[in-house]
């Protein structure tokens, strides 16, 4: 029986036969989003179409509902592994060695807290309403989640385990557990404490408390009941199983006349009750009888066989409350003469019903008769409700010092279990107990109770809140410095805050006060109330034991008080609050705050799980509220929408399409031509598919005129789509066991239940090389596109058409009898049974219809009728038929939904490029995927008496945990690791290759490796490494990027190297197998695509009749199918068509190439070849053997192979022992292979993994996901034998331990940049630029990288800028905000320094680097209201740079100058750090945010300058024109100001000029200077080119200036180049203000351009370099109120009074009116006001003479506001290139119909 293949036949019978065919589009739309694959029960039908179902039967509901069931579904659960996590007080109590004090310390599994997060609910990064990214001002991507926020996810994923099987359903294996009814979840394994939500909040904020619920809430409107039946044990709340049988249990019974009974009941006329499987009371009802005694019920017996469990509204607690009460438990006799005594004890909140009825002095003074009067086994009442009933039977409430029962009727198991805590029974006391918080150094924070003693009991406080045994830690979230934003609070290190708390071992124990108080003394927002209120409340109509009314109202908010009171400002108030989904919140008046030792302030923290009396129903409550918290998150919608819309088919939807669809999902309606779709209800899927499928860009048929609209279409789905159109049919005799499909994944890529990970079958963010990628759009499906898919569909097709559903020919179908000849269905399991009209015309009419949706372009319907009638008329109708069918099913429109335009032209081959003479060299990369826990790789081992392996053993959880033990692992020689007393390490022995490689000298380790930004510390990592750590998604492509910042060329490390080999004239090749790399993909612009290849063979297009051997006669109209498309045709079609071509032709040749290929080596082995890796090795060996005969030779390969299933969150020594030997056998057959080829010096095996794992255990014997990890390196030149890079020192998971992050995370020393580095000066490339093009990141490592010369035998290469002097020297900035530098801005920060460095020494710039480290940040004493962030930067200097050529004033001075040139053009808004000047400079001039006086005059007599030769040279070639007189630009001159000893002067002629000029400065509240200028008004920029300044004193300036008036005391705007050969940029804001200074100091240019821009009343300045073509903003902005008319001009000044002149001159003078004509770029276009760029001519123009092509706005989508659509008619002409009427450069063919239909235009261009 083919088990595996029925569960596919269901779903595919579903899909092909189906009535409700959107519900079925959207349930596959639904699976692919929530994948869960075959990682479990592979072969049981029942549990894996159970949760398909959960798609199906909620297609159209909400996706909170559908979450929630796959949550509670055991596929779920199996597949991320959360079933059987377990609490860590779990398994700390339940391993506790009372003799020894020994305990285990595990970790929830964080599988699916992650991708809860990361997959099914808010993505990875802040979303917009429109699916677009949200950015931080630095352009970032913003993270949703963090590392804190799986931590607490997982605490909530505890707990989930099996239901017992019911006897009716399917079950392989004979187990008793269920594996598709939904999940129970074991509360005694969840994590009882509160959960923060991600919202830095808590799990059950706007939930009611549970000391707020109405007295006899049970009988109150929502109070629900869940018919048990005959059972009477509840199955949400404890009750001991034995209870069910026993009769003497007293069971709370209802009267036949309460009004409880007749609801639950529902008698008939005859009294026979109908009993409902739920009931919810619509109405309150009084109490009757015992009702009216309790406080609560759990069972309520309507007759004898038929109860009734009441599941009390979710409701939350505090974490702390005032007046605490001590609570008790277990009973034991210490000796036979001694009475009974408790022996456990906590606190407990009186207000709220937890613990079991006890009094005192009943017989005894000092003895509690417990449960005494109890109502039903199993009551709980609060404190006030015990009270109440003692009392008034004389009794007292007491803390004994005897305990008994009240009625040996009533007693329970007395033991205490510390195990099981929901089974312990808890008694009431008058005594008060403490609460405090004990807080670890890391800021988590454990919940302690401190009952007050008894002195005549021995108790002890139970564990799980005792100070001295909890290990129950949570993080809170404490509040922030505002400058570091670290958090405060107190640790060991501050002293426990001061003495605030108290040392607790080395912890800090804190006592805390509590306080309530209201937040709104008015009525708020609802916005505010929403923002501010966390406390929820119950309905205020629900109560009848107290009154509330509406007292005041606004839009979305109503306020109730309490009867007696009318003020808003009372904790009792309560508002009803409408969200931001439509949902109604109510929500009190109160805030509960905790002040920790009496500082530190934080909001209380609720659960849902009471400590005292924890339940299931509880933690069901929390994780529904945690889903509800994800999928309410402001990204959720959003992310969802979005990928649901691309599994409709769209690759890459509008933003604006994407928002509709957004709001239809959060409001629940969508409406379409009066319809309406949905119930209003968040998250309505009717709605959402609704909006998906009938929003105008889906139905509108313009929308197909974009090139990039559509998708290249999912292989499952065509299948299906074709076999549903064209008919298919069942064989009716053909039983189902024999299976629909057979081989699916390995034919065409995609298979229900068989992606490749958990990540579905592609990824949404895949982009193609070429068009696609350099777009900046995805093709998600295009990842399927290998030879193994793109051959196996077309040919499954062709065989589908000629036999039916079998095997034959490559058909998709299984195998059954024998191979068939054309056109004989008998071997098959049905057929297609579309029948065709005779009309050629009409025939593909229909089909193009059924088969494209009307896409079919004109050519090729002209390429289909002419196949017809050539097959029809050569070899009959029924060929011509069949054959016809096969072309339709090959069409570029229906592999895609994308239009085709043709050229006419055949589509050419992708070429291979030419073999160099150069020697061949080859790279494969083994990609481990999943995250192998490679610290199970590489081990330390205990020869020697190393310490590191008890250290790593312990760790690891011991005897019990998941490390290996001595004799699993083989010793190595690990002395090159450099770590005392520990020469041996350990290799797992299940990889014995490795160890014999590594002994061989051929293999190396390289130790604690993974992603970085940069060098980073546990103290700054999460500020200095922007990413997505710990997410497979990210951490993959970050690891195969290999591009932190993304500043390459191409998305692939290796293909970047391919890339730049290419340019060096290398042939190159790319080549995956079994899995797409993006580390193979390069530059998008260069549209070279790596080879993509399947272990099933090389297949090629087969079709036994016209496509065999000579008989190619379908060969001609397939490539016209697929012939050359215009520009403008669909971008995924000529995707399509592209891959099938070079596919084609490729494997044609690779089939015969391959053929000829015999190994050396016998690949088998006898362990299961796990993902095929062997047969992935051994393809690899043949196509090196092949590099000769592959295109025209090769001399450069990259490979990659895929192994996966290494995420081993449980069992990980059984997944290890799984995967280890089938990879060990790959290794050693290939190393073998390459040794017999006699090529291994020229093959380097790298083998990786995207993460490292965490080094401590979690509660299923697995590790979650870490960062650092061990890799291998082999081949024949590898330097081996060691280990490379910083093994870790110590295991220890402590904040002490600097590269431990805690949870066993450890912080890789080394990244992947150090690996690749000296592999690519391996490879060839050894440029310092062209690596930097490999490894654009690479330099902010400093030398922190291996050479090849470190990796290789044959290596000699080094770093450039390394060996030599390091030096470290201060960076430091005033930023107007406190944060750190974002890593962009270090590194530029670096760039300048080295550039600055190779100026000031003398050095070439690549023979030093940098990095920034160390960044602190600090108020500013200096600035008022800025912060001073700080730190070094490290320069490396090349090796031949002598030592003491390296001046350390000149370092120093190089990094004042990155700091002020920074400050200037790379930190926003930054200021540079140094004194303001309050005199004269003597040299230079300082560096001043603005100085606080004018510098004092120079000598008072000096000879007067002479005009250098440089200005006479210009002076010649201008017509003199006296200071008074105008000149031809209508210029004016004038001194200005007192203090001018010698009159100046001007000159100017056709933009060039000279000025000259005395004065003694413009500064301060009044200038003096030579003015040369001109009236003006509006926005004007002013542009000048300064040849030459000559001045005697360095404070001289001369620039372009803009002046309110021609007062010396005048506001200005100017931009100056000082005598000392800086320039700066001075203001003054108003009339007699004083001079502000923003000044660069840093650059010395003898030659400058200038620019000023007034745009309104801003100012802006501007500089760039002779040669530059940018203009680059700097000085400060300014703005200036100068009216209606203002000056422009130069302004020059000695800054003497002597007579002496200083002279300025240039050779261009512009004003905005010239400007426009000369801009070259487009930022130096659009800095000028009058000017503006056109984005299609991409050419300035003067604003009014902007040309009509760019005067239409350019819209991202036709659908956006203000786009139109209009009609054209075709010109009478021969003209095939028509441009739209926007002037939209794209041409476009038009084909005039013959009714004269008019084309379609859109307005603006897109």
């Amino acid at each position: 029986e083919n088990y595996f293949a029925q569960k596919q036949t269901v779903l595919a019978l579903n899909m092909l036969h189906a009535e409700d065919q959107l519900c079925q589009r959207m349930a596959w739309a639904l699976y692919e989003l929530l994948y869960v694959g075959t990682t479990t029960m592979p072969d049981n039908t029942e549990g894996n179409l159970y949760s398909y179902d959960i798609m199906t039967r909620n297609c159209f509901g909400t996706y909170d509902q559908i979450l929630k069931e796959m949550t509670f579904s055991p596929k779920m659960g199996e597949q991320f592994n959360y079933i059987d996590s377990s609490a860590t007080r779990f398994h700390w109590d339940a391993w506790y060695d009372e003799t020894t004090g020994v305990r285990k310390l595990v970790f929830p599994d964080e599988n699916y807290a992650r991708e809860v997060m990361q997959l099914f609910s808010i993505g990875l990064h802040e979303l917009e309403l429109d699916g677009t990214e949200t950015r931080d001002k630095f352009g970032r991507e913003i993270q949703t989640y963090d590392n804190v926020n799986i931590m607490n996810n997982a605490r909530v994923m505890t707990g989930f385990t099996y239901t017992a099987r019911r006897g009716n359903t399917e079950e392989l294996f004979r187990a008793t557990k269920s594996r598709f009814e939904p999940f129970r979840i074991d509360i005694d394994k969840h994590d009882f404490f509160p959960k923060q939500s991600i919202e830095d909040g808590w799990i059950g904020d706007r939930y009611p408390l549970c000391e707020d619920l109405p007295k006899h809430h049970f009988l109150k409107i929502g109070a629900t009941y869940r018919f048990r039946g005959g059972s009477s044990i509840p199955t949400s709340q404890y009750m001991p199983a034995s209870w069910d049988a026993d009769e003497k249990i007293k069971r709370f019974v209802l009267s036949p006349d309460s009004m409880l009974y007749k609801k639950l009941c529902d008698p008939d006329p005859a009294g026979n009750c109908n009993f409902s499987n739920v009931v919810t009371l619509d109405e309150n009802l009084n109490c009757f009888g015992n009702e009216c005694s309790v406080d609560s019920v759990i069972i309520a017996q309507i007759s004898p066989g038929a109860f009734y469990e009441y599941i009390r509204q979710p409701c939350t607690h505090f974490s702390f409350y005032n007046n605490g009460k001590k609570v008790v438990t277990g009973v034991s006799k210490p000796s036979p003469a001694l009475e009974w005594k408790y022996t456990h004890a906590m606190c407990a909140n009186p207000l709220t019903a937890v613990a079991a009825r006890s009094c005192c002095g009943i017989s005894v003074i000092d003895r509690i008769e417990y449960n005494y009067k109890f109502e039903y086994h199993g009551e709980v009442v609060s404190a006030g409700t015990n009270e109440a009933i003692c009392i008034a039977n004389g009794g007292t409430v007491c803390d004994p010092t005897s305990v008994r029962a009240y009625d040996p009727m009533a007693e329970i198991d007395p033991e205490y279990n510390a195990i099981y805590p929901s089974q312990n029974t808890y008694f009431w006391t008058d005594t008060p107990c403490k609460q405090q918080i004990l807080v670890r150094n890391d800021g988590m924070v454990a919940i302690v109770h401190e009952p007050q003693a008894n002195p005549s009991v021995t108790a002890r406080t139970v564990l799980f809140v005792d100070a001295s045994a909890s290990i129950n830690y949570i993080s809170v979230p404490w509040n922030r410095d505002t400058v570091t934003g670290e958090a405060r609070f107190p640790t060991t290190s501050n002293e426990c805050g001061g003495g605030a708390c108290t040392v607790f071992d080395d912890k800090c124990l804190c006592d805390i006060t509590i306080a309530e108080n209201s937040v709104f003394d008015a009525l708020p927002s609802s916005s505010d109330a929403l923002q501010f209120l966390h406390v929820g409340a119950i309905d205020p109509a629900v109560y009848d034991d107290r009154s509330y009314s509406l007292i005041e109202s606004a839009e979305g908010i109503e306020a109730y008080a309490l009867s007696g009171t009318s003020a808003i400002n009372s904790t009792s108030t309560i508002f009803k609050v409408t969200g931001d989904f439509g949902e109604v919140f109510f929500l009190r008046n109160l805030v509960s705050q905790v002040t920790v030792g009496g500082t530190y302030v934080l909001r209380n923290p609720v659960g849902f799980i009471d400590l005292v009396k924890v339940e299931e129903r509880d933690a069901e409550f929390e994780v529904d509220a945690f889903l509800n918290h994800l999928t309410r998150y402001s990204s959720s919608a959003p992310f969802i929408c979005k990928r649901l819309i691309q599994f409709f088919g769209i690759s890459n939807p509008s933003p604006a399409y994407v928002e509709r669809v957004v709001k239809s999902y959060i409001g629940g309606f969508y409406t379409h031509r009066g319809t309406v779709f949905g119930d209003g209800r968040y998250g309505s899927l009717a709605a959402t598919a609704a909006a998906i499928t009938l929003d105008k860009e889906s139905l509108a048929p313009v929308i197909d005129e974009d090139p990039v609209s559509g998708n290249v279409r999912e292989p499952l789905l065509k299948v299906i789509h074709l076999m549903r159109s064209l008919r298919f049919e069942r064989r009716p005799h053909i039983k189902l066991r024999y299976g629909l499909f057979d081989g699916l994944r390995s034919k065409i890529g995609q298979s229900p239940w068989e992606a490749p990970d958990q990540f579905s079958f592609f990824s949404g963010d895949y982009a193609t090389p070429g068009l696609i990628a350099s777009s900046e759009l995805v093709s998600p499906e295009s990842q399927l596109l290998s030879i193994s898919n793109v051959i196996g569909l077309t040919n499954g097709l062709f065989s589908l058409h000629s036999y039916g559903l079998a095997v034959a020919d490559g058909g998709l179908g299984p195998f059954l009898t024998r191979l068939p000849s054309v056109g004989d269905y008998s071997s098959s399991v049905g057929f297609l049974t579309y029948t065709t009209v005779n009309d050629i015309s009409d025939k593909i009419n229909d089909l193009y219809t059924l088969m494209t949706a009307g896409r079919l372009s004109d050519d090729n319907k002209q390429v289909l009728v002419d196949a017809y009638n050539y097959f029809a008329k050569a070899h009959g109708a029924d060929t011509g038929e069949r054959v016809l069918l096969q072309l339709m099913s090959a069409l570029p429109e229906f592999h895609t939904w994308n239009t085709v335009r043709k050229t006419g032209l055949a589509r050419s081959i992708t070429p291979s490029p030419p073999k160099a003479s150069n020697t061949y060299k080859a790279i494969v990369f083994i990609n481990l995927f999943g995250g192998i826990d490679s610290f199970n790789v590489l081990t330390p081992h205990s020869n020697g008496g190393c310490y590191l392996y008890d250290d790593y053993f312990e760790a690891r959880g011991g005897d019990v945990g998941v490390g290996l033990t001595l004799d699993e692992i083989l010793p190595i020689d690990g002395s090159s690791a450099g770590i005392n007393g520990c020469k041996t390490f350990g290799v797992n022995s299940l990889l014995p290759s490795l160890k014999d490689i590594y002994d061989e000298g051929r293999g190396l380790f390289f130790a604690n490796m993974g992603h970085l930004h940069k060098p980073c510390t546990n103290k700054n990592w999460l500020t200095e490494t922007r990413t997505d750590l710990f997410s497979h998604h990210t951490m993959k492509a970050e690891a195969h990027r290999v591009d932190a910042f993304k500043e390459g060329d191409g998305p692939g490390v290796l293909g970047r190297m391919l890339d730049v080999l290419e340019d060096y004239g290398l042939a190159v090749s790319a080549t995956s197998v079994n899995a797409h790399s993006i580390m193979i993909d390069g530059s998008p612009t260069t549209g070279r695509l790596s080879t993509a290849m399947d272990t099933s063979g090389v297949p090629r297009v087969y079709h036994r009749e016209f496509l065999k051997g000579n008989q190619q006669e379908l060969r001609l109209f397939l490539e016209k199918l697929h012939s050359e498309t215009q520009e403008n045709s669909g971008a995924f079609s000529n995707q399509w068509s592209q891959s099938f071509i070079d596919i084609w032709n490729k494997t044609d040749t690779l089939v015969e190439t391959l053929r000829g290929i015999k190994l050396s080596t016998d690949f088998s082995s006898k362990a299961p070849d796990i993902d095929d890796i062997s047969k992935q090795m051994k393809l690899v060996a043949e196509l090196i053997a092949a590099k000769d005969q592959r295109g025209n030779g090769v001399n450069r390969d990259v490979f990659t192979v895929y192994m996966g299933g290494f995420d081993g969150h449980s069992e990980l020594k059984a997944t290890m022992n799984n995967r280890l030997p089938a990879l060990d056998n790959a290794i050693k057959k290939f190393w073998m292979e390459m040794k017999a080829q006699g090529i291994s010096e020229r093959v380097t095996v790298v083998i990786g993994s995207e993460f490292g794992r965490t080094t401590t255990m979690n509660s299923n014997r697995g590790s979650d996901h870490g960062w650092g990890g061990n890799y291998f390196a082999f081949g024949g030149d590898i330097k081996g034998g060691r280990i490379l890079g910083e093994y870790p020192l110590s295991f220890t998971d402590s904040p002490d331990n600097p590269i431990n992050l805690g949870r066993g995370r450890i912080l890789p020393t080394r990244s992947w940049d150090a690996l690749w580095f000296g592999v690519a000066q391996w490879f060839g490339i050894n440029e310092p630029t062209d690596l930097d093009q490999v490894l654009p990141n690479s330099q902010n490592f400093g030398c922190d990288l291996f050479t090849d010369s470190d990796i290789f035998v044959s290596g000699q290469s080094t770093i450039s800028g390394c060996g030599g002097v390091v030096e470290t020297t201060d960076v430091s900035l005033y930023i107007p905000e406190p944060r750190y530098l974002t890593g962009k801005e270090q590194k530029d920060i670096c760039r300048i320094a080295v550039l600055s460095s190779s100026k000031q020494l003398n050095i070439n710039p690549s023979d030093s680097r940098c990095y920034i480290s160390n960044q602190v940040i600090q108020e500013s004493s200096s600035v008022p209201g800025s912060y001073e962030v700080s730190g070094s930067a490290v320069l490396n200097f090349d090796a031949y740079i002598p030592k003491e050529y390296i001046d350390k004033k000149k370092v120093n001075s190089v990094a004042a100058a990155a700091s002020a040139f920074a400050a200037d053009f790379v930190v926003a808004d930054a200021i540079q750090i140094t004194e303001a000047p309050s005199s004269s400079p003597t040299g230079e001039p300082t560096i001043s945010p603005q100085p606080t006086s004018s510098p004092t005059p120079g000598p008072t007599e000096s000879p007067a300058i002479e005009i250098p030769d440089q200005c006479l040279s210009i002076l010649d070639g201008i017509r003199v024109v006296s200071s008074s007189s105008s000149s031809s630009k209508n210029f004016y001159g004038l001194d200005i100001g007192s203090g001018i000893a010698s009159a100046g002067n001007f000159f100017f002629d056709s933009g060039s000029w000279v000025v000259l000029g005395t004065g003694v400065d413009i500064w301060g509240n009044s200038d003096s200077f030579h003015y040369m200028y001109m009236p003006t008004t509006g926005d004007i920029t002013i542009s000048m080119f300064v040849s030459s300044f000559t001045a005697n004193h360095p404070w001289a300036k001369a620039g372009p200036m803009i002046r309110a008036s021609l007062s010396p005391s005048s506001a200005h705007y100017s931009a100056f180049v000082l005598g000392s050969g800086s320039f700066t940029n001075q203001y003054r804001q108003c009339d007699g203000c004083t001079s502000v200074n923003d000044q660069t100091g840093v650059i010395s240019l003898s030659s400058v351009w200038l620019r000023t821009k007034k745009t309104g009343n801003v100012l802006e300045s501007f500089y760039k370099g002779i040669s530059d073509a940018e203009w680059i903003p700097f000085g400060g902005t300014a703005t200036i109120d100068y009216g209606e008319s203002f000056y422009i001009g130069i302004a020059v000044t000695s800054h003497s009074s002597t007579t002496e002149l200083a002279s300025a001159c240039g050779t261009s003078f512009e004003t905005t009116s010239s400007l426009c004509s000369n801009a070259i770029t487009e930022s130096g276009c659009i800095s000028s006001s009058l000017c503006q760029w056109g984005t299609i001519t991409e050419k300035c123009y003067d604003s009014s003479k902007l040309p009509q092509e760019d005067a239409s706005e350019i819209m991202p989508s036709i659908f956006s506001a203000g786009s139109t659509v209009e009609t054209f008619n075709c010109a009478d002409t021969d003209e095939t290139e028509i441009y739209a009427i926007d002037g939209m450069t794209d041409s476009f063919t038009c084909i005039k119909s013959k009714n004269g239909d008019p084309g379609l235009i859109i307005s603006p261009s897109h």
